[in-house]
């Protein structure tokens, strides 16, 4: 019963790293990938364990299954490093690693628009305006979201 386990957990795996974009599969793949993060944590005096933990949560993230916006909360809690040093490793794998592939990343997360298209965009844009005249309801500002 375990072997079957293993098998579908192996081949939900295959499927979902065949579904990435092919940057990202490349960054997965990389030796270079894996030299950064050991890099990291040798800088940051991590044990193996917690090198282990910032290899999942940084493949969390290439995979799809975790939020970028918890990247720096995750490295803290799962690394188990406070948060200055969690920003640190953060800031300098998102350099390395991530900003190569930022783009592919964006798309993943529907992060800056990339997945509308112009008739989405025209009716966000005119439903916020709706919304907005609208003397009935509260006051909400739009000003931080990305208007393009």
């Amino acid at each position: 019963m375990a072997e079957n386990n293993a098998f579908s957990q192996r081949e939900e795996f295959e499927k979902k790293f065949q579904s990435l974009p092919k940057d990202v599969q490349e960054a997965v793949e990389s030796v270079d990938s894996a030299k950064i993060l050991k890099e990291v944590a040798d800088k940051h005096h991590l044990h193996l364990d917690q090198t282990g933990s910032l290899t999942d949560v940084t493949s969390w993230l290439m995979f799809g299954e975790a939020n970028p916006s918890q990247y720096i909360f995750n490295i803290q809690k799962k690394v188990r490093v406070d948060e200055k040093t969690a920003r640190e490793i953060a800031a300098e794998i998102n350099q390395r690693i991530f900003a190569p592939i930022q783009e592919s990343l964006k798309k993943m997360y529907h992060i800056g628009g990339a997945e509308k298209n112009t008739e989405e965009k025209k009716l966000s844009s005119n439903a916020k305006k709706e919304m907005k005249r609208d003397p009935y309801r509260e006051s909400i500002n739009f000003e931080d979201e990305d208007d393009e």
